[in-house]
């Protein structure tokens, strides 16, 4: 079986990936029902590899998603330029709420103990047909 790849010299990416990304909120070693503070990382398991592709292997990489046109959307995108990825692929929708979920990670959580938060901001951007 003959793969037909293009020469990558032809080709923009060396990877892309299609999904959300999310962002993560940390209390550290406190506890997420007392904190009042939180560092703030991305995540997403496609953009987790597109990142590390970028990271490890030097890969030119992108990603395609939705962001709300917000500020919650620009510190997402500016998250993602400071791991390496191309940022112009992101679809920016206008919102008139910032919607969030907030989902518990770990078994801890639920226990008071130390957990993060993940934070889904795409799904506040309603997508909405042009008639």
């Amino acid at each position: 079986m003959e793969l037909n790849l293009k020469d990558p010299k032809e080709c923009r990416y060396d990877a892309v990936s299609l999904g959300e990304i999310m962002l993560r909120l940390d209390p550290g070693e406190g506890r997420v029902r007392t904190a009042r503070s939180f560092k703030v990382w991305e995540g997403g398991g496609e953009y987790n590899v597109v990142r590390g592709l970028h990271k490890c292997f030097h890969m030119h990489t992108g990603v395609i998603t939705a962001f709300a046109d917000n500020e919650v959307g620009k510190l997402l995108t500016d998250l993602v330029e400071q791991g390496g990825v191309d940022t112009s692929l992101i679809y920016y929708k206008k919102t008139d709420a910032e919607m969030v979920s907030i989902l518990p990670r770990g078994d801890s959580a639920s226990a008071g103990h130390s957990a993060s938060l993940t934070v889904r901001t795409q799904r506040s951007a309603r997508l909405r047909r042009k008639s």
